[in-house]
């Protein structure tokens, strides 16, 4: 994982096979490995980085989550309930009313309430089929929380019905196969959601006037190299970068390959 931190100007690295993460300062050229939270507690395989909706840090490794401690610089572990020991935790996100949430492969989904400092693990009920979560994506315009699973796709939890749904993203495309695995799902600057899967290509999902949506696929049939999609991010304008399985390529927010003259 890396990400760009704007507060402190640097971009951070996790280094998951050595259990450490570098802060790169490119105005100073300074890097610092951090191996180590601020008690001395050693990280695990470091797999990804976030920033919640007040600008905060988090750190996500195999066995814990932990956050940037501004003032003294480095990392402090925050308590969460384990489910397996490992839990492989790889996302989290803070909705618009201030919940925060955390997906892990093996753990599966986990709640922190807004105004509480306890995490609750979320696996009964509707919930029993959020396992093997992958990525997390607060969509405050849509007042929804979008969770991708390496199992059973896509689902968005509604925050004002409360309610769990289950999105079958081949059929909402109308596309024969079905795409359970997802890796990654991402807003654009359009406010149009992104989602990367497994061998499946991405998919778009889009609003359209009086209330509906489009749902559209794009795979190694539209230009792409690859239809093994890992990792989302904006680009420089009306672009986003994707990291796929061959290669690091971009697309116009339409779906074009950017070197595709009529995608320019």
């Amino acid at each position: 994982g890396v990400i760009w931190d704007e507060r402190s100007n640097s971009y951070f690295v996790c280094a998951g096979a050595q259990n450490e993460v570098f802060q790169i300062t490119p105005v100073t050229g300074k890097l610092i490995a951090i191996k180590k939270d601020l008690n001395g507690r050693a990280f695990s395989a470091c797999h990804s980085l976030s920033i919640d909706r007040q600008g905060q840090l988090w750190l996500l490794t195999t066995r814990d989550v932990f956050r940037y401690d501004r003032s003294r610089e480095g990392f402090v572990h925050e308590p969460m309930p384990h489910v397996n020991g490992e839990e492989f935790f790889r996302d989290l996100a803070e909705d618009y009313e201030g919940n925060y949430w955390a997906a892990a492969y093996k753990g599966g989904l986990f709640l922190k309430p807004k105004g509480t400092h306890q995490w609750m693990v979320l696996d009964t009920g509707e919930f029993a089929y959020t396992r093997k979560v992958m990525a997390l994506c607060a969509d405050s315009v849509r007042q929804a929380v979008w969770i991708g699973t390496f199992s059973e796709g896509l689902f968005r939890y509604d925050l004002k019905s409360r309610r769990l749904t289950h999105i079958d993203l081949a059929a909402s495309a109308s596309v024969s196969a079905s795409h359970a695995l997802v890796h990654d799902i991402h807003l654009d600057r359009e406010g149009q959601l992104w989602i990367a899967t497994h061998s499946g290509g991405l998919y778009r999902w889009s609003d359209k006037p009086g209330g509906q949506t489009e749902v559209k696929r794009f795979s190694m049939r539209e230009g792409m190299p690859g239809n093994n999609c890992l990792a989302l991010a904006n680009g420089a304008g009306n672009s986003i970068w994707v990291l796929s399985g061959q290669q690091l390529f971009s697309l116009t927010l339409d779906g074009k390959p950017v070197n595709d003259p009529g995608g320019r």
